[in-house]
């Protein structure tokens, strides 16, 4: 690549174990891999808010598409790693999505997240080779003209809808 050539990213070493990535459009992110306080996001704890974002925007998109009325979504990512060896990729992903939303209709939820983690999410699509990522979901319906108080807390009157199928999607060869 010339120094003319357009890059997407920079990263800046900004002291310690502190750095600061942008995008060409000027929008930063810290990143910290230090012990005890740490003053931004590890660099691979940002790799699964990444896959968070994504596919979250996926399914906020499809949803909308297919006129639900969502009102909240929480994407809850967590992953395993090998304990020994370097490096330590991301083995296993578990996502779990908290969807939220008046008279949701549960197909158009499920296809949402179908599609999103089998043909769209390009950050999913990234991460599989190396990690088996499955997901679930829960329907958290909410009444008519009440909003989701907090993404951690349901209106005490709504009943939860968990569905524990997992998804699975893995790129590594059988």
């Amino acid at each position: 690549m010339s120094s003319k050539d357009e890059w997407l990213a920079e990263v800046a070493w900004a002291g310690d174990n502190v750095f600061l990535g942008s995008d060409t459009s000027g929008h930063t992110v810290v990143y910290d891999s230090s012990e005890g306080v740490m003053r931004g996001i590890g660099p691979m704890r940002a790799l699964l808010t990444a896959l968070g974002a994504c596919t979250g925007m996926d399914i906020v998109a499809i949803l909308k598409k297919r006129r639900q009325n969502l009102t909240a979504l929480k994407v809850l990512v967590s992953g395993s790693r090998p304990e020994f060896g370097l490096p330590k990729p991301w083995t296993s992903i578990r996502i779990k999505y908290v969807v939220v939303g008046e008279s949701l209709d549960k197909r158009y939820v499920e296809e949402a997240i179908r599609d999103s983690t089998e043909k769209y999410c390009s950050v999913g699509a990234s991460l599989s080779p190396t990690a088996t990522i499955t997901h679930s979901y829960e329907i958290v319906p909410t009444p008519s003209g009440q909003s989701y108080r907090s993404a951690g807390s349901a209106p005490a009157s709504s009943a939860r809808q968990p569905h524990s199928q997992a998804g699975r999607r893995s790129r590594r060869p059988s």
